[in-house]
Parts: structure tokens; sequence; C-alpha cells
């Protein structure tokens, strides 16, 4: 229970601090907002209404084939990773941007994923940057620490950032 009301904390801030500018209509002309949903739980629903509250003409559905034949260039938002991979399955046209979705999850994603088609997509991570990670732990403890993390080939990569991380946040 705890888990989900830190999950919904993160959901709303993320959604009232993010700038509208980042999927403005005018900022991008000639496309269509697209959100393509994995699943209709109540976190993805919040998500939803969040969105059409500051966009109201934007699309939304969890066919992504649905919403590529309203033709036109669209620029889709994956809410999660079910919906990034019925995405990439897809016949689209346009811009992805994967949200909610982990670093790790986006990665094996897109390690299936066709060079051309990779070059249309991008994400906003679910989990903090490592350096915030290493700052928290940093102000949390005061001192001097050892910080260790489990890794695995699918997120491996992530080991000279934490390293990093680790050493400006002297840790």
């Amino acid at each position: 229970h705890r888990w989900w009301r830190a999950w919904r904390t993160v959901v709303a801030l993320i959604v009232i601090l993010w700038d509208p500018a980042i999927l403005a209509q005018g900022a991008a002309p000639g496309y269509e907002i697209r959100v393509v949903t994995g699943d209709s739980g109540p976190v993805t629903q919040q998500i939803l209404e969040s969105l059409r509250r500051r966009y109201p003409a934007l699309q939304a559905g969890s066919d992504p084939a649905q919403l590529a034949s309203r033709g036109g260039r669209g620029l889709y938002l994956a809410i999660g990773p079910s919906a990034l991979q019925a995405l990439l399955r897809s016949k689209f046209v346009g811009v992805v941007v994967s949200l909610f979705s982990s670093s790790a999850a986006y990665m094996e994603l897109m390690s299936r994923t066709g060079p051309e088609q990779r070059r249309s997509v991008t994400a906003i991570y679910a989990e903090a940057a490592p350096a915030h990670q290493m700052q928290l732990i940093s102000s949390l403890l005061g001192r001097e620490a050892v910080v260790a993390a489990l890794l695995t080939e699918n997120t491996s990569y992530l080991e000279p950032l934490l390293k990093d991380a680790a050493r400006h946040a002297g840790l």
C-alpha cells in the first residue's frame, strides 16, 4: 500500500512539474499527440486525465495500429513498457517518447529493435538518475559510506554512471 501511494505521488509530481512546452502542439507543427496505453489501471487513467487537461486534443488508446490509422504524423507517448512494446511491434510513423518505464525495461526493448526504428524513439525513465540517488543517500547518511548496487547484463551500462555519481556525492 505504501508503494502504491509513493508511485501515485511520483506520477503526480511528474505531471505537475512537466513543462507543457515539451509536448505543446505548437512546438511540433503537423504532429498529433497520440498516447498508447499498456493497461487501463488507475495509475494509467490518472496519467491520461492529467495529460488531457493540458492537451485536450490528444488521442489515446491501447491499440497503436488504430492510432496510426488516423494518418498524418504522430508524436506517440508510450505509457509503460507494455505500451512501448506494442508500439515497437506496430507500423507507426512518428516519434515515440517512452514514459513510466525503467531504464532496464527500455534498454531491453530497444535491444530487440532495428536501428531505423530506434532513431525515432527516446525515453524519460521512471527511476531517478544515479546522481540524484547518490545525493539522496549522502544527504540521508550525512557521512561517508560504502554503497553497493546489484547489476545484471541488462543493467551493466549503469556501472560507470553509478561510480561517477557516488564519487561526486562523496560516497
